[in-house]
């Protein structure tokens, strides 16, 4: 089951990696463009921040609620 879990969340990573190759995306439009869960998602981002492959830029944008959330882009 933890085996599992670990091929299921670098499958994510590399999901996010791929989207984030096309422009850069809020947390929110990864959920929403890889259709999964903001649990599984901002984990992937944080994973890959520290593995030095994306990072959170300074321009933000508003989400669904109306509140502004970073843009993630690759390094």
């Amino acid at each position: 089951m933890v085996l599992t879990a670990l091929l299921s969340n670098k499958t994510l990573q590399s999901r996010v990696l791929k989207q984030l190759a096309k422009y850069p995306h809020t947390c929110e439009e990864l959920e929403h463009s890889l259709k999964a869960l903001h649990q599984s998602v901002s984990p992937a981002l944080l994973s890959l921040k520290r593995a030095g492959l994306c990072r959170r830029l300074r321009e933000q944008r508003p989400t669904k609620s109306g509140r502004l959330a970073s843009l993630w882009d690759l390094i």
